[in-house]
């Protein structure tokens, strides 16, 4: 793939650790990169030295994608700063769910469960998606790209409750924006998120055992060569297995 020269690229999940070398990965192809997070701006100072060492513009937002205020502050913030958006990765939060076993599990944990692992990040999404169906408008020969990085559910799963049903939630809806965005120039993906160096390897968490971690390093370089190579498709990605076909094939 080409350099990605005028191309800006919007990263979710703060900066440090696997977003960040993401971010790295694609500064290294060209693309301009934002970054955002619940995390106050200073604490992002290093990342962005970092990005910029590679001759990126970068800038960093602090933001709550869970809410409908914050995505949007987020949305025109990339418009103001950057004034395009062709590539937005969302960084699913870490794979470890609320040890409660299912028949005790309370109504306001799963409901909180939907609207962080699924519904803000979904919402992301389509605001984003229409941004993209401007700018195609725009201009025909505009492509841009969603791409999911779902993180996989360990331990038991029926002390996981909110967090299997939140993962499978946001993999039903991005295969139906896939569907919708199919002939709009906007590819839509999802790709599993590969493990990261949080825990030792062999480590229990609720009673399972952790297979050994890749190196975060490692990790984000991997994911960022996917999406490189993902970003070389010139069609969206459906859900009827394509998908995941065009996933296993970058991998």
């Amino acid at each position: 793939m080409a350099r990605a020269a005028n191309k800006t690229a919007l990263i979710t999940g703060g900066a440090r650790g696997l977003p960040l070398a993401i971010a790295e990965a694609l500064a290294r192809e060209g693309f301009a990169v934002a970054m955002c997070g619940p995390r106050e701006p200073e604490e992002a100072a290093s990342a962005l030295a970092a990005l910029k060492s590679l001759g990126a513009e970068t800038a960093y937002f602090q933001s709550d994608i869970v809410r409908a205020d914050g995505r949007f502050r987020l949305i025109q913030a990339v418009r103001q700063r950057f004034g395009r958006l062709d590539l937005l990765l969302i960084r699913a939060q870490e794979a470890i769910a609320e040890d409660r076993d299912a028949l005790e599990l309370g109504e306001e944990a799963f409901d909180a469960a939907l609207h962080n692992e699924a519904v803000g990040p979904f919402f992301l999404a389509q605001a984003a998606a229409l941004w993209m169906i401007e700018q195609r408008q725009a201009d025909p020969g505009f492509e841009g790209g969603i791409v999911f990085l779902n993180a996989r559910p360990l331990g038991d799963a029926v002390r996981q409750v909110p967090f299997r049903a939140a993962r499978a939630a946001l993999s039903a809806a991005a295969a139906l924006l896939a569907a919708r965005m199919a002939n709009s120039g906007v590819f839509v993906a999802e790709i599993p998120a590969p493990e990261t160096e949080t825990e030792a390897p062999g480590a229990e968490i609720n009673g399972a055992r952790r297979p050994p971690r890749l190196a975060s390093d490692r990790a984000a370089e991997a994911v960022g060569d996917m999406i490189r190579r993902v970003l070389g498709a010139k069609t969206a990605v459906l859900p009827d297995g394509t998908a995941k076909r065009e996933v296993a094939n970058v991998q």
